[in-house]
């Protein structure tokens, strides 16, 4: 299926000042030359650093989970307090998600990230000093969530400005699998730096490498592409054109004309933008299928090495690193892929809320069935470890259904709608890890901790099929 031409909608009724706003443009019509032979889109630069600076948060917030089965055994660590380390990060990532959006308008996107990644860092290196001390060991878990809070609003901030609305899903897609590369990197170094060396040294390797991104992030980036050093005026002008297939793809996904077309729809104040948010069912779909979905992933981001322990009988090292890293494997696949299938399918006219279901309700149902089958159905422990793959790299789908769906409730606010989101998606990462520990002290099974999580995914992907819009609010 094509999109609709020019003349058909208005055939269809649109009214033809309704598609005035920019100018329907085509590639080939801009008016500057092509870009030299060998010239590299300067918008790569925030597709590669900004994917590595998501993959150094991870980085910074994952290894943790693998390093505690050495810390508890040093410090005598129980299970209870291992929650509470677990948990700790979470504790602080709530703090910044909804300011992050004044902080963008007020200092830039570039700045923000730039600040809060690097504080993070910092913490990061003192981990194993603070480690010694239980209270010291919080806090500075605590500070690197406060600090990391920005992260996926700024992106956001930043993806909007950089990338045209077709390019879109597929760039946004590629820069937020740093979450699955970072994921994948800490979990395959941690165990052998840990085996080969000791626990301390991950927390410095990976702050080491995180400076020299601070380094290229500050010489590199720019809140606008049009301040880059060598951009291309061409490159420019695509990037800030409406082009007449955006126009159209826009129009076929959202019969809210008046508001795609309105010149003056400039980022508005948080509370002004949450009026309107929250009169649409689509926030509410985005907002519940974040926080059922959230508990767990990050449940099993923080506890899987340790499952993959006591269940699978791993022990910290090369088979640990490849187990605990593969379904992010799968995951960082699957979001790029399917990313750069679903903006081919835009562009041959399937409604965008179609494409946002499906993967949303593959980002739950498999995991949802895989954790009821790991508890209930009798399998070996190879088959077992299997299922948990399949079901823990499922969260790829998440890339291009809720993640993406935040920008397109509101191109021009997305990093408000992004902070209120992933404020709420981060209640369960606080939780979620603290729950656990709780109820593996109190019954050692992962019996009812699956089998929430279980109830969390069906009940997530019954709300998103039901009410999850696509339809531009503001």
């Amino acid at each position: 299926m094509s999109p609709p031409s020019y003349q058909r909608l208005l055939d269809d009724g649109v009214d033809e000042r309704k598609l005035s706003y920019g100018t329907l443009v085509s590639e080939s019509s801009t008016p500057y030359e092509k870009p030299p032979k060998f010239y590299f889109p300067r918008r790569f630069f925030m597709l590669i650093l900004g994917n590595i600076g998501l993959t150094i948060c991870y980085l910074l917030r994952v290894n943790v989970s693998v390093a505690i089965i050495p810390m508890s055994t040093e410090y005598g660590w129980s299970d209870n307090f291992k929650g509470f380390v677990l948990s700790a990060f979470f504790m602080g990532y709530l703090v910044l998600q909804m300011p992050a959006t004044f902080l963008c308008n007020k200092f830039g996107g570039k700045r923000v990230f730039l600040v809060g990644v690097t504080i993070s860092i910092i913490c990061t290196i003192f981990v194993p000093l603070a480690a010694q001390n239980r209270a010291a060991m919080m806090i500075c878990r605590i500070l690197t969530g406060i600090t990391q809070s920005i992260a996926f609003p700024t992106m956001n901030w930043l993806i909007k400005r950089w990338f045209p609305v077709t390019q879109r899903s597929a760039s946004a897609s590629l820069i937020w699998s740093g979450v699955y590369l970072g994921t994948i990197l800490g979990d395959i170094i941690t165990p052998n730096l840990v085996a080969k060396y000791n626990w301390q040294m991950s927390f410095y390797l990976f702050s080491g490498l995180g400076m020299l991104w601070s380094l290229a992030w500050l010489i590199l980036i720019k809140d606008e592409p049009k301040s880059v050093w060598g951009i291309h005026p061409s490159e420019v002008y695509m990037i800030n054109s409406e082009y007449e297939h955006d126009r159209q793809s826009l129009l076929l996904n959202n019969p809210s004309y008046e508001k795609i077309n309105n010149k003056d729809n400039e980022e508005l104040g948080f509370l002004e933008v949450c009026k309107y948010l929250f009169k649409e069912s689509g926030i509410y779909a985005i907002l519940l299928y974040n926080l059922t979905t959230s508990w767990g992933y990050y449940l099993l981001l923080m506890w899987y090495p340790t499952w993959l322990q006591r269940e699978i009988g791993l022990s910290v090292g090369n088979e640990m690193a490849f187990f605990t890293a593969l379904p992010y494997i799968v995951a960082f696949v699957i979001s790029n892929v399917c990313g750069t299938i679903s903006d081919r399918l835009l562009k041959r006219g399937f409604r965008k809320i179609i494409l946002r279901k499906f993967f949303g309700v593959m980002s739950t149902l498999i995991p949802g069935v895989g954790l009821i089958l790991i508890n209930w159905v009798p399998m070996e422990k190879a088959l077992k470890l299997f299922v948990m793959t399949v079901s823990i790299s499922a969260t790829g789908y998440s890339s291009v259904s809720s993640q993406i769906a935040t920008i397109d409730l509101s191109p021009n606010n997305a990093v408000i709608v992004m902070g209120i989101a992933n404020f709420v998606g981060t209640i369960p990462g606080v939780l979620g890890p603290l729950c656990a520990g709780l109820l593996l002290a109190k019954f050692g099974s992962w019996v009812y901790i699956f089998l929430i999580c279980s109830v969390c995914y069906f009940f997530a992907m019954t709300v998103w099929v039901l009410f999850a819009k696509t339809d531009k609010v503001i």
